[in-house]
C-alpha cells in the first residue's frame, strides 16, 4: 500500500511541439491552469522561451515536467525542432535552477488511457483517446488545440501519480 503525498510547490508540465506547446500548471493538489501556447514559425524559439520564463516567474514554478521527444523517421525536421525546443526548456530550467523530469509520450498514453502501444493504432486515434479521457476527468479543453493541452494535463497527471502526489480533478 502506498500513501499519497502533498507536493509543496508548483509544477509546470510541457508538451513541446514545433507549432504549439501544451502546458499545465499544478499547485495545491490540483491543476490550476492549462492551455496551449501557439508559436509562430519565425519566432518559435523566442516565443517558447518567453512563455516558459513568464510561467516560471508568474507561478513560481518549482519543478518542470517535459514530454520526452522521440525520433520519427518520417518527420526528421520535426525531431530537430523538438530537440531544439527541449534544449531551450532545459537551458531555462538550469538557469533558473528548476529541477526537470522527462516522461516518454507512450508512458503517458499507457498511464492515462490504459492502453498498450499498437503500431496499427494511428497517432490521431491516440490523441482522440487522450482527449476523451482528460475531458472525462472534468477538464475543459480549448477546442482548437485540445490535443496539446490534453497531452500536457496527461503528462502532469502521470508524473503526479508516479510520485504518489495527490491530484484532485474537477469531477
Amino acid at each position: 500500500m502506498f500513501t499519497e503525498r502533498i507536493y509543496n510547490g508548483t509544477i509546470l508540465a510541457l508538451d513541446l511541439a514545433s507549432g504549439k506547446t501544451g502546458y499545465a500548471i499544478y499547485r495545491n493538489d490540483k491543476i490550476i491552469k492549462s492551455g496551449t501556447w501557439v508559436l509562430k514559425s519565425q519566432t518559435r524559439y523566442a516565443d517558447l522561451y518567453n512563455n516558459i520564463v513568464n510561467a516560471i516567474d508568474k507561478y513560481k514554478i518549482s519543478n518542470l515536467v517535459i514530454e520526452d521527444i522521440f525520433k520519427d523517421n518520417d518527420k526528421p525536421t520535426a525531431f530537430q525542432i523538438l530537440a531544439e525546443c527541449r534544449g531551450i526548456a532545459e537551458c531555462i530550467a538550469q538557469l533558473r535552477r528548476v529541477p526537470t523530469s522527462f516522461i516518454r509520450p507512450i508512458a503517458v498514453k499507457q498511464h492515462i488511457c490504459g492502453i498498450r502501444y499498437n503500431k496499427d493504432t494511428s497517432h490521431r486515434q491516440y490523441k482522440d483517446m487522450m482527449i476523451r479521457r482528460i475531458t472525462k476527468l472534468g477538464y475543459k479543453l480549448e477546442k482548437q488545440n485540445a490535443d496539446d493541452e490534453a497531452d500536457a494535463i496527461g503528462l502532469l497527471i502521470t508524473y503526479l501519480d508516479n510520485h504518489n502526489y495527490i491530484v484532485k480533478h474537477p469531477k
